[in-house]
């Protein structure tokens, strides 16, 4: 099981580099699972949308900062964006690469998983 993030299905502005790689770790999911099919190894990848880490509470304060906004504004705005609301949580992405590398997913090969509240589908 891989981790992009859900910027290997769309594009950024000013993350070019960025998406081209998660982009990459997505064909590359994709070409391996052929690859590894006639063994009966499945491969796929989860692409997480905004996870609740210091990582992300980080990134949205320096935005804040350059912005010249209080932190929780700039938060509150990233929530809005997610049709849940909230921020996707790392025991969710967790649960998903738990799946697939169950024997419940054995069917399921060089597919790529969205974990992302629904922030993706264009809301």
């Amino acid at each position: 099981v891989n981790i992009a993030s859900i910027l290997g299905k769309i594009g950024n502005p000013r993350n070019t580099g960025y998406c081209a790689s998660k982009h990459g770790m997505v064909g590359y999911t994709k070409s391996l699972a052929l690859d590894l099919a006639s063994r009966g190894i499945t491969v796929n990848v989860v692409l997480p949308g905004f996870v609740d880490t210091p990582m992300l509470r980080h990134q949205l304060q320096i935005q804040a900062s350059q912005l010249g906004v209080p932190t929780e504004n700039v938060v509150r705005s990233a929530r809005r964006r997610v049709p849940l609301k909230r921020f996707v949580r790392s025991d969710e992405v967790a649960a998903m690469v738990g799946f697939l590398a169950s024997a419940e997913a054995s069917a399921i090969t060089a597919q790529s998983l969205v974990v992302d509240g629904g922030a993706s589908c264009g809301a």
